[in-house]
Parts: structure tokens; sequence; C-alpha cells
């Protein structure tokens, strides 16, 4: 299980580059950017004040939002598979 982190040690971390993901449900990711946090949903994505943040989310519980290492796709075998089939 990833570690939780409260409002208070997110505000560094956010400005530190990282992409937080609440842990509670409806899924939300916040982002720091041009002093101002990115908050994107599934239906919505809205910028708020550092201030507007910390009142709204200072219950939550966020976790560091680990992207999924894309896989590279080799054409060569891709072709060579392909082949295969003509």
């Amino acid at each position: 299980m990833k570690e939780t982190i409260v409002i208070h040690e997110a505000i560094p971390l956010l400005k530190q580059g990282e992409i937080l993901k609440k842990v509670s449900k409806p899924v939300a990711y916040f982002v720091y950017q041009n002093e101002k946090i990115w908050v994107h949903t599934e239906l919505s994505r809205i910028h708020i004040s550092l201030e507007d943040f910390l009142d709204l989310y200072e219950i939550e519980s966020f976790t560091v939002h680990q992207p999924k290492e894309l896989i590279e796709i080799n054409t060569e075998k891709d072709k060579e598979y392909y082949s295969w089939w003509k």
C-alpha cells in the first residue's frame, strides 16, 4: 500500500512537481502550476488557489501518483510478425 499524505505534507510535494491523487472517491489528481493547484477529475478540470485547496481538502489523504510506464513497441518485430500473415 502506498504511503498516505496529509494536507500539510502535500503542499511541499506539489511544489516539488509531484502529482498527488486523492485517496477517497471520487478520484482527483492535483498538480501545482503557476501558483495554482490544478484539480483533475473524470468530469472536470479546474484550478484553485493554495488557500482554497487547504480549505477544501483539509481532511483528505493523498498518495503520490506514479504514472504507468509506457511500453515501447518494437516496430521491427511488428513488421516481422505481420509479414507471416501475408
